[in-house]
């Protein structure tokens, strides 16, 4: 009886230290590549500007008119 008791302790504690170190690594690997979608293949960010005339929003350094005669840009 104590035999059961002690391999099903045995057999618990396995699984849980096991899923612990797992789920460490798995923490280890993230925090050295970096959240997901900011690896090498992201697109860099950038500013962008909202036509105060028609609403558009733009990024900042190639902002082009709108076709519109009154567009600020």
């Amino acid at each position: 009886m104590f035999g059961k008791i002690f391999l099903l302790v045995l057999v618990v504690a396995v699984v849980w230290f096991g899923f612990r170190y797992l789920t460490r690594v798995a923490e280890l690997v993230i925090r050295r590549d970096g959240p997901p979608g900011t690896g090498r293949g992201a697109a860099p960010t950038e500013t962008m500007t909202e036509c105060r005339v028609c609403g558009v929003w733009q990024p900042s350094r190639a902002a082009t008119r709108c076709r519109r005669p009154d567009c600020p840009y």
